[in-house]
């Protein structure tokens, strides 16, 4: 009997050694930031905000004007030198001031109605 009870009982503590570990569920605070809606500019040629130098991107939040850091923010390549545009961006706003994206989108269904727009004034 006393075998029977060690062998129940080193079974037991050993299983409860290797269980699996369960996995957290992700905490409120780790959701991934929701993307928002934004215009976007440069913030040298369009905006004229001081200090900028080059052709920087910069969104407006709250409505003031704030330069971009992270993806999105060589405003040229984007063509945000010749106008505003719509666009979603993710990430948040740094203690210096700047927002810091990790994702930045332009609205390409604005881009395309601008494009149709110019063709229909050529007709």
């Amino acid at each position: 009997m006393k075998k029977l009870i060690a062998i129940l009982v080193a079974f037991s503590i050993s299983s409860f050694m290797y269980a699996e570990e369960k996995k957290e569920a992700p905490k409120k605070d780790e959701k991934k930031p929701a993307a928002i809606e934004v215009k976007a500019a440069c913030g040298g040629c369009i905006y004229k905000m001081e200090g900028v130098k080059g052709c920087k991107t910069a969104i407006i939040i709250d409505k003031k004007n704030v330069l971009l850091v992270g993806e999105g923010e060589k405003a040229h390549g984007l063509g945000l030198c010749k106008t505003e545009k719509s666009a979603k961006v993710e990430g948040k706003l740094g203690k210096d001031g700047k927002f810091h994206s990790t994702k930045f989108t332009i609205d390409k269904k604005e881009d395309d109605k601008k494009k149709d727009d110019k063709k229909k004034d050529h007709k």
